[in-house]
């Protein structure tokens, strides 16, 4: 039930789920919310007269199955790969990858959804340091 302009969800985890996996769910389900699967969140602007697109999600209930479930599943191997946890995400998502076609997943979604779900959970990993390759 929403809240003005906020929509409420309740996740519920299996408790016989070990840690990391209740995280890598809980992170799978929340990106069915924040890529829009469940439908929009609109915020408004600091003036509060027009929407924010950075500050809400707009309604995508209408993609497939296939191509909710590998967004959602791609946004919590994010999450859970920068906090150094290893998945099943390939093996879960290989089923639906043969039927989904590549173009229909939105990449942008996937990482904004991934970035407001560390962001508001305050899951922080440092700074990512890159090494230089050696010229062969």
């Amino acid at each position: 039930m929403p809240i003005g302009d906020v929509p409420v969800y309740r996740v519920t985890l299996n408790d016989r789920l070990d840690e990391k996996e209740r995280f890598v769910t809980l992170a799978h389900e929340l990106g069915h919310i924040f890529c829009g699967h469940l439908g929009p969140c609109r915020s408004r602007s600091a003036e509060g007269d027009e929407d924010d697109s950075e500050a809400g999600w707009i309604d995508r209930r209408h993609i497939s199955r296939g191509v909710r479930e590998v967004e959602a599943e791609a946004a919590a191997f994010l999450i859970a790969s920068r906090a150094g946890l290893v998945t099943g995400s390939a093996s879960y998502l290989k089923g639906y990858l043969e039927r989904v076609n590549i173009d229909d997943v939105d990449l942008d979604v996937i990482v904004r959804a991934a970035s407001w779900i560390e962001r508001i959970g305050k899951i922080s990993y440092g700074k990512m340091a890159f090494k230089p390759t050696s010229k062969s």
